[in-house]
């Protein structure tokens, strides 16, 4: 793949509540994406965070999709949801995830990185797009990847695989039958374990697929249709950080560990220390912080 990547659309949703996490996104996005596509998905953003999102992105209104998103979200109580616990909030809100991702493909995009509002870019990703695939995805991270799946009770094999960075490559009709697949015999039918657990539960219906040996290339059929799983190093593609510095070999990081902290986060720029400098926060310090906590889409 040479240096023009204008047919790669990187996308994400976000709210004001993860504002510093999209906003320093956007600035690796543009150190790092070329001249790619860029689209965030405004999911419950301020005014001034759209205008300074503008600048980097594509901020599209999910309003635009929303009768569609109501449509098939309505039949869901809230009881369902609630089955979450104390996530279903975060629940809600990334069931929107697959259905921003299914409106791009309608759109006519073949080639997407997803981002979750607090993954971010540490060099330039596309290299992966000279694999042969049509979905693309990570573990959580090294802990839990193979060979401690052996010992794993099977019920939680399905929270392993990560959706906050996941890749689709492929034409329309291949892209679209994923989506229509996932929304309607899996997020519909299982909404309170969230995108990710339903990803998982997909993911599980590979032809050669093995929870002890996942890495590499499977073979997802769907309607008669053939698509190809590539599973990658999560270590580079999805590697999560938590203030202790990103490492070289890092290309796409995925901030973890804010939610039970308490210090102040307010700026991208708050956020890029706390990411890069080794033990940015101390233990004590934490403690006198004031007492503020940033929810994160999953």
């Amino acid at each position: 793949m040479d240096k023009n990547y204008e047919n790669i659309l990187i996308m994400s949703l976000a709210d004001n509540i993860v504002f510093p996490f999209i906003r320093w996104q956007a600035e690796t996005v543009k150190r790092h994406g070329g001249n790619c596509k860029y689209i965030i998905w405004d999911i419950g953003l301020e005014k001034q965070q759209v205008k300074e999102l503008s600048e980097f992105a594509e901020v599209k209104d999910f309003k635009e999709i929303n009768d569609i998103f109501q449509k098939h979200i309505a039949p869901i109580s809230n009881e369902k949801l609630r089955k979450g616990g104390a996530r279903s909030v975060i629940t809600k809100a990334s069931l929107k995830k697959p259905f921003c991702l299914r409106q791009c493909v309608l759109e006519g995009y073949e080639n997407i990185l997803y981002l979750d509002a607090d993954a971010f870019l540490n060099k330039n990703p596309f290299e992966v797009f000279k694999a042969s695939f049509n979905i693309c995805v990570t573990f959580k991270g090294p802990r839990q990847s193979p060979p401690d799946l052996i010992n794993r009770p099977e019920k939680l094999r399905f929270k392993l695989l990560n959706a906050g960075v996941q890749l689709f490559k492929g034409k329309k009709h291949k892209l679209l039958t994923y989506f229509n697949e996932f929304i309607d015999n899996y997020i519909l039918k299982r909404p309170e374990i969230s995108d990710q657990g339903n990803l998982n539960r997909l993911i599980d219906r590979c032809e050669d697929w093995d929870w002890t040996k996942p890495r590499g290339y499977h073979k997802l059929l769907i309607n008669e249709v053939k698509l190809n799983v590539f599973i990658i190093d999560c270590e580079r593609y999805n590697r999560f950080v938590n203030n202790g510095g990103v490492p070289p070999f890092t290309i796409v990081g995925h901030a973890k560990g804010q939610k039970k902290r308490t210090f102040e986060i307010n700026t991208w720029q708050d956020v890029e220390k706390w990411l890069t400098e080794r033990n940015s926060v101390k233990r004590k310090e934490k403690k006198k912080s004031p007492e503020k906590v940033v929810t994160l889409l999953v």
